[in-house]
């Protein structure tokens, strides 16, 4: 049924991030008819050539391929200067502890080669960009949008020239697709923000700053409102030789992605819902609670169960972060553990 109310808020929404981002949308008349120049460009780069035979593609949902992604991950964005090396050697957030991330990844055999990852938007812990671009993420929050984050895009330096990235971000849309999402927002280096706005249709609604307080990581903040593809591809013949065309095929019509989501979603369910796999993962092998501050805690703690966080972080890191001086720790966690220890 068709809200008006809500989609007034959308326009006013997106006129507003328009005039902040200082760009437009992307005007249809602007999408010509036979393949563009960039098409051509990622053709020739083998971005869309046929999939390599020995090159898999899933949603993480084990120890060991989550591990394995997210040490790609950090391996990756130290090695562009993106972040800061942690001395674990994987890059972990509190959105890789629960099963709203979606995690995506490509292996040859059992070795990583690809990742990508879609997080969920929720109440406690946001999105990832909140820290860059808090105020335009709000307005989309404001006017009632369902929001993804695309984020951790990375692949091994011997597969760039390769049609993974493709692959992994068919099995992304895939998966923002069915989870009802209204708008995909990514942060991306300006360098790469033209292939998202000029040949998926993303637009900009955030101007270049920092991603990082620590290191100067130039992005831009883009979004695509997935609610209004089928008002954008009704027209589109998926036999045209054009990039709206193609896309149309390649991401919606014939994308093999679709039929595997249910069932990857419910076996990460399975494995987030497993208290030993989250004690040897972000405890035992990554130590990454360790790391956490107590707000990070606290929004772990609200989001798993606290029987279930007790149960994997064990007592000894929650005394040593209770001991921190100047904390004002008072969630029903502390005093259930304060009330065990007495």
């Amino acid at each position: 049924m068709f809200d008006k109310k809500n989609e007034d808020k959308t326009v006013i929404a997106e006129n507003t991030l328009f005039k902040t981002a200082k760009c437009h949308p992307r005007p249809q008349s602007s999408i010509t008819k036979g393949k563009s120049r960039r098409m051509k460009l990622l053709e020739r780069s083998g971005c869309f050539s046929k999939p390599h035979s020995d090159v898999s593609y899933c949603r993480a949902t084990t120890l060991d391929d989550l591990y394995n992604a997210y040490q790609l991950v950090h391996d990756i964005y130290v090695n562009k200067g993106y972040i800061l090396p942690n001395h674990t050697g994987i890059r972990l957030r509190p959105f890789e502890v629960v099963p709203d991330t979606a995690t995506f990844v490509a292996k040859v055999g059992e070795k990583i080669i690809g990742v990508t990852s879609v997080a969920m938007d929720s109440s406690g812990l946001g999105l990832p960009s909140d820290k860059a671009f808090r105020r335009e993420i709000d307005i989309l929050r404001h006017a009632g949008r369902k929001l993804c984050e695309g984020t951790n895009w990375v692949v091994a330096p011997e597969f760039r020239h390769s049609n993974v990235i493709n692959e992994l971000m068919r099995c992304s849309y895939a998966h923002v697709r069915t989870s009802g999402t209204q708008d995909w927002i990514v942060s991306v280096s300006p360098g790469h923000s033209a292939f998202f706005y000029e040949f998926f249709g993303f637009e900009i609604i955030g101007s270049q700053r920092s991603y990082s307080e620590k290191i100067d990581d130039p992005v831009v903040l883009l979004r695509l409102a997935i609610d209004r593809l089928d008002e954008r591809f009704a027209s589109i013949d998926i036999n045209d030789n054009d990039d709206e065309a193609w896309l149309k095929n390649h991401y919606i019509v014939n994308n093999p992605y679709y039929n595997k989501i249910e069932e990857w979603t419910t076996k990460a369910e399975t494995t987030f819902a497993d208290t030993a796999f989250l004690r040897e993962f972000f405890v035992d092998r990554s130590h990454f609670l360790e790391q956490c501050t107590l707000k990070d805690l606290d929004i772990i703690s609200r989001r798993w169960g606290e029987e279930t966080f007790l149960d994997v972080m064990g007592h000894s890191i929650l005394c040593r972060s209770l001991s921190l001086p100047s904390v004002n720790y008072i969630s029903s966690l502390t005093r259930l553990l304060c009330s065990q220890t007495a």
